[in-house]
């Protein structure tokens, strides 16, 4: 329930459609509902009864090339899955339908929760993603320690020492 209600959250909860899953990868009850800003369409595949999200893709306005998707991680290799936007694609005559699905085929595949929830916040309120990156970093008891440490000697932000880090680490 909590990561239904939290990719919603990213468009506002501007619910504009609904119907049927009409692909049987994810079971009877799986539905599908978009939402749309000024500046986005999100796309999100949920089963009914549990509010289970399968998948996701949220479409920049523009630019039109920013475009995410997001499959649960026990649905990723499931053949079905990658068929059902083909057929979806191949078996409309709706133009509009045609496109999401060519754009489910033709987005960029996220695959951390964080990741598609940050994009999808990005685009349904206008921001260009291109310059943002999610990745999450473990870091052990004694490693941040030492970090904050650090930023507490200096007066600084333990966020402004781990971006100093990371920025000094990948060569930019």
């Amino acid at each position: 329930m909590l990561m239904f209600k939290e990719i919603l959250e990213t468009a506002n909860f501007s619910i504009v459609q609904g119907s049927n899953y009409t692909h049987s990868c994810y079971g009877p009850n799986s539905r599908i509902i978009r939402c749309m800003t000024n500046h986005g369409i999100l796309d999100v595949v949920f089963d009914s009864d549990y509010q289970t999200v399968y998948e996701i893709l949220v479409m920049s306005k523009f630019p039109k090339d920013q475009n995410y998707k997001w499959i649960h991680p026990s649905y990723r290799n499931n053949q079905k899955t990658t068929h059902s936007w083909i057929d979806a694609a191949n078996s409309t005559t709706d133009s509009v339908v045609q496109n999401v699905w060519v754009h489910a085929l033709t987005s960029t595949s996220v695959t951390m929760w964080s990741d598609i929830i940050h994009k999808s916040q990005l685009i349904m309120n206008g921001f260009d993603t291109a310059s943002q990156a999610v990745f999450e970093l473990e870091l052990n008891n004694d490693e941040f320690l030492k970090i904050a440490f650090e930023a507490h000697a200096r007066d600084v932000t333990i966020n402004t020492v781990m971006l100093e880090i990371i920025e000094k680490n990948l060569g930019t």
